[in-house]
């Protein structure tokens, strides 16, 4: 798995427009990383971000990723599946592209285990290994 790329001021307009295929959401009282936005792209590509941090200004953030109000999750329930991963972070998968990974991901029984394995279920089905 290649490393995150982490979106800056400086550098998050030479990715946009990011083709989104699944992403973390973490709330700001989240466990983890509070406000932790963690993204995987269609070229297998992983980009990280904190709404909660000074790297982006809100502007940015919604050029990036329109799914954020006040600090919150919005907008999303058309394109995306929404799965809890358990004290306050979210997946949400592309609908059109969750069937290729539905039936592991229900397998999972643990929200926990589902935080820590979600980008490899997610970049092994992009590689059609499911």
């Amino acid at each position: 798995m290649e490393g995150k790329i982490e979106l800056t001021h400086i550098n998050y307009k030479d990715y946009i427009p990011i083709n989104i295929i699944a992403f973390s959401f973490a709330y700001s009282g989240a466990q983890g990383e509070p406000g932790g936005v963690i993204i995987i792209n269609d070229k297998e590509q992983i980009f990280h971000f904190n709404y909660l941090d000074d790297k982006l200004i809100k502007e940015e953030i919604d050029e990036i990723f329109p799914f954020i109000n006040n600090y919150d999750l919005v907008k999303f329930e058309e394109k995306y599946q929404e799965i809890n991963m358990g004290m306050g972070n979210k997946l949400l998968v592309e609908k059109s592209f969750y069937p290729k990974v539905e039936q592991i991901i229900n397998e999972i029984k643990n929200p926990s285990s589902l935080y820590c394995r979600w980008k490899n279920i997610i970049l092994n089905a992009l590689k059609n290994k499911y």
